[in-house]
C-alpha cells in the first residue's frame, strides 16, 4: 500500500467510529501498521477486505471498550490503551512479582514489569510479547525487555493487534485467514464444530481464537459431543455477543448496504462460538 488513499477507511470514518478513543491509537499509525500486514489482510474481493478490516476492528473495540460488555453503545471502543486502565499500571508498577495478579501474565527479565494486555487487542503474556517483538515488521522496539512501550507508541498499539490477527497462535488459524475464508478446518476442527461455511461461523471461530477458553463451548470426551456454552444470558456469551454487535454497528452506521459481509439480526444476538468446542479441544 503506497498511501492513505488505499485505506479503506477514510480518516472522516475513523474518527465517527471511534470518538472516545485515548490518543496513543492514532489513524496514522493505524495506517502504517496495517501497511505491514496488507497481504495478510486482503481478501479475494473489496468487500472481503472491508470485512476482514472491520471484524478486527471490532474485536478491538471489545477489548478496549470504555463502556463495557452489556452496555448496547458502540462510540467507546480504543478507549482503554492498558488493561484495566490506571489501576492496573499502579497496581504493577512496583515489585510486581509480589502481586499475583500482575505476576500471573509473567514478568520482564528483570522483573520490573508485567506482561499485562496491552494496545488494540491487549497483547497479554510472556510469550506472546517475545513472539510479537521478533514478528513485527518495521519495529526497533524491544517490547519483551520493555512491555509499557506498546501503550505508549501508536504504531506498535496498532501493530501488536495485527500482528496477532494476522499470525497462526501454536493450533490455532490467523483470525485474518479465518475471515478471509482461506483458512480450511481439519477433521479434529469439524468434530468440534469449527467450522468456516457461513460468516457467522468465522465470527465464531475468531472469537474462539481470541478468547475461547471463556467465550467458546468445550467438549466433552466421554461421549464426544461439543458442550455449548450456557445459559445464553451469561456474561461469557455477553462478552462475545458485544464482539459480533461492534461489527454490526460499524457495517450498519458507515457503510453502503453490500459494502461488507453481515449476519442476520438473531446471528448478531447470539454467540457464535458457544457451540464450538475451544481451541484447547
Amino acid at each position: 500500500m503506497s498511501n492513505q488513499s488505499r485505506f479503506m477507511l477514510s480518516e472522516d470514518q475513523f474518527n465517527q467510529m471511534f470518538p472516545e478513543r485515548d490518543s496513543v491509537y492514532s489513524y496514522a499509525a493505524l495506517v502504517a501498521a496495517y501497511q505491514q500486514f496488507e497481504s495478510e489482510m486482503l481478501g479475494t474481493t473489496v468487500a472481503l477486505t472491508l470485512t476482514n478490516l472491520l471484524a478486527f476492528l471490532a474485536n478491538a473495540s471489545h477489548e478496549t471498550t470504555g463502556d463495557g460488555y452489556n452496555s448496547d453503545t458502540f462510540n467507546k471502543g480504543l478507549f482503554f490503551v492498558i488493561e484495566g486502565g490506571a489501576a492496573t499500571q499502579e497496581r504493577c508498577a512496583i515489585n510486581p512479582g509480589q502481586t499475583p495478579w500482575c505476576a500471573a501474565y509473567g514478568l520482564t527479565p528483570d522483573g520490573s514489569q508485567s506482561y499485562y494486555g496491552r494496545g488494540a487487542l491487549q497483547l497479554s503474556y510472556e510469550s506472546n510479547y517475545q513472539a510479537a517483538s521478533q514478528g513485527i515488521p518495521n519495529n526497533e522496539q524491544d517490547i519483551f525487555n520493555d512491555p509499557k512501550l506498546v501503550a505508549e507508541t501508536p504504531y506498535l498499539a496498532w501493530a501488536t493487534a495485527l500482528w496477532f490477527w494476522c499470525t497462526p497462535q501454536w493450533n490455532k488459524p490467523s483470525c485474518a485467514a479465518v475471515i478471509n475464508g482461506l483458512w480450511q478446518p481439519n477433521e479434529n476442527d469439524i468434530a468440534k464444530g469449527r467450522v468456516n461455511h457461513t460468516f457467522a461461523n468465522r465470527m465464531g471461530v475468531v472469537t474462539d481464537i481470541i478468547n475461547g477458553g471463556i467465550e467458546a463451548g468445550s467438549w466433552d470426551a466421554n461421549n464426544n459431543t461439543v458442550v455449548p456454552l450456557t445459559p445464553a444470558d451469561s456474561q461469557p456469551n455477553k462478552q462475545a455477543i458485544d464482539r459480533q454487535q461492534y461489527y454490526q454497528y460499524f457495517v450498519e452506521n458507515f457503510f453502503p448496504q453490500g459494502s461488507a459481509e453481515t449476519m442476520s439480526l438473531e446471528q448478531y444476538n447470539t454467540n457464535q462460538a458457544s457451540h464450538m468446542a475451544n481451541f484447547n479441544h
